[in-house]
């Protein structure tokens, strides 16, 4: 069955309340009159100290109808908190300001103004929402206050003026590319050694001397050719320079030579294998694509918005790594059979999960499922944010560069395992705009229109008068804000009371291909 037919049957909205109240309403009227001996009418027509001291009954009665009428509205109150997202902001006393005590007006005749290059894929998608926006399309760059490409230029920083908002941020590369990723955030991790990064999954720099040592010590000293490990080039996407080392392997076995001869070639690095994964209809494997974006490098703010669930195009079995590698990937490939899910059957997908679990998960979950998935991106894209701060977003900005500000969307890869814990994969500075499905030109409007106008608001604002907070914004759309760092003020987004499950079940795996 189509997972879309499947579920467009049981969503409901979220709002919707269903509950049925007995009260004395529905006792008829014989009941009520054998009801100590007398009629409800009767007894209401004595004064109120009947209340207190009438017949044995009535008193009861009316206690039981209040204490009804409290548990239906505490029930209400419980359903609302646990079915609507509650957001955790920055505090209203935070003032969230630039670091300069002037920024440059944009020229009357290049306000509201945009450029896309030539070569940008996807143009319509941007242009359409510049327009919605009341943008005026130009072009010649130097004249645009909003310039636009598809992926980052560095011949474009030197050129841009200090008006002009450019839709990309130097240093992105530190969180680009796979072996830079994990860089940042071992370096993070070693200068705060009382966070925990348990999202990322268990990862080896084959570039390094020590990362290949770590990692043999890793395989055959601590039962690492019992499990499967995921070997990538950092520098490919969509699939391409991903191998699957299967346990026990000859190319498990053989991997940290490979890595050595390869050495001036590829910087690889090495993941374990994310076992115990939540799976799609029809057992196939997927993973979600969400959205964050940096909003203001001066003041930095940082946004989260939902995304989509990406489908493999094979059942998925975690015991089996010798036959086609698709059936683990989950990409942009255009493969046969390979899908695309909706917000919404991702929150049907969940809820069904933890009804078929509950006895399990409930100890760990106080909230709604899809809050709780929801919850952990937005704490981890936080922290990524916390790692990356120094080395980019604006901080590997050159002083000779003139521009003030700027801007950038970025994607984000997740996979959810069976304890509904949040697995980070990586980052991706270009995320693909494909429209192939209706709900995805919906999702990129809801992106860009609000997005660019929340841009152009911050601008606003910082030019009318540096020294107030820009905060609150008023044209966020679906964004969420899950950092803001002000000079030496930060905030970011927390999921309180949130704990990962201690015990991660390993792949299961047939007795032949563990290592003894």
């Amino acid at each position: 069955m189509n997972s879309r037919k499947r579920l467009s049957g049981t969503t409901k909205n979220n709002g919707e309340v269903a509950l049925s109240l007995a009260t004395a309403s529905s006792i008829d009227g014989k009941q009520k009159n054998d009801l100590n001996g007398h009629g409800t009418n009767g007894a209401f027509k004595k004064s109120n100290k009947f209340l207190a001291t009438g017949p044995r009954g009535s008193l009861p009665l009316l206690l039981g109808l209040g204490l009804t009428a409290v548990i239906f509205l505490f029930s209400l109150f419980v359903h609302h908190r646990q079915s609507h997202h509650i957001p955790n902001s920055p505090p209203s006393t935070m003032i969230f300001r630039g670091k300069k005590g002037a920024y440059d007006k944009v020229p009357p005749e290049s306000r509201r103004t945009f450029h896309i290059s030539d070569g940008t894929k996807f143009r319509r998608t941007v242009a359409r929402a510049f327009r919605y926006n009341n943008f005026r399309k130009v072009n010649d760059a130097e004249e645009a206050n909003f310039i636009i490409d598809r992926g980052e230029d560095p011949g474009r920083y030197p050129e841009l003026k200090s008006w002009q908002r450019y839709s990309n941020i130097p240093g992105t590369q530190q969180f680009e590319s796979k072996d830079l990723f994990i860089k940042n955030f071992q370096r993070y991790q070693k200068s705060n050694p009382d966070i925990k990064l348990d999202f990322l999954p268990q990862t080896y720099r084959l570039s390094t001397e020590s990362g290949r040592e770590a990692f043999r010590k890793r395989l055959f000293e601590r039962q690492g050719m019992n499990v499967p490990w995921v070997l990538k080039d950092p520098e490919s996407n969509n699939g391409k320079g991903v191998e699957m080392l299967g346990p026990n392997s000859k190319e498990l076995k053989n991997v940290l030579a490979r890595a050595v001869r390869e050495e001036e070639e590829t910087d690889y690095i090495v993941q374990e294998y994310i076992c115990n994964e939540l799976t799609w209809w029809k057992n196939k494997k997927f993973d979600l694509r969400f959205y964050w974006a940096v909003a203001s490098v001066d003041p930095l703010l940082v946004l989260y918005h939902d995304g989509y669930v990406r489908v493999g195009n094979a059942a998925y079995n975690e015991t089996e790594f010798s036959g086609p590698r698709t059936q683990h990937l989950t990409t942009h490939t255009f493969l046969s059979e390979e899908e695309k899910g909706t917000i919404e059957e991702l929150k049907e997908r969940l809820k069904y999960h933890y009804r078929q679990n509950r006895r399990n998960l409930r100890k760990r979950i106080k909230i709604d499922p899809f809050d709780h998935v929801r919850n952990q991106f937005k704490e981890v894209l936080a922290r990524t944010v916390a790692a990356f701060r120094g080395v980019t977003f604006g901080n590997g900005m050159k002083n000779s560069y003139k521009f003030e500000n700027s801007w950038a969307l970025y994607g984000a890869d997740f996979v959810v395992d069976n304890d509904l814990d949040v697995w980070f994969v990586e980052a991706q500075e270009a995320p693909g705009l494909e429209e192939e499905f209706d709900f995805r030109v919906e999702l990129h409007r809801d992106l860009f229109r609000p997005l660019i106008i929340t841009v152009a608001e911050i601008q606003d604002n910082l030019e009318k008068d540096p020294t107030k907070s820009i905060l609150p914004l008023q044209n966020l759309g679906k964004w969420e804000i899950i950092y803001a760092g002000s000079g030496v003020d930060q905030w970011a987004f927390k999921y309180e009371g949130y704990q990962r499950a201690r015990d991660k079940s390993a792949c299961s795996l047939p007795a032949k291909m563990k290592w003894h």
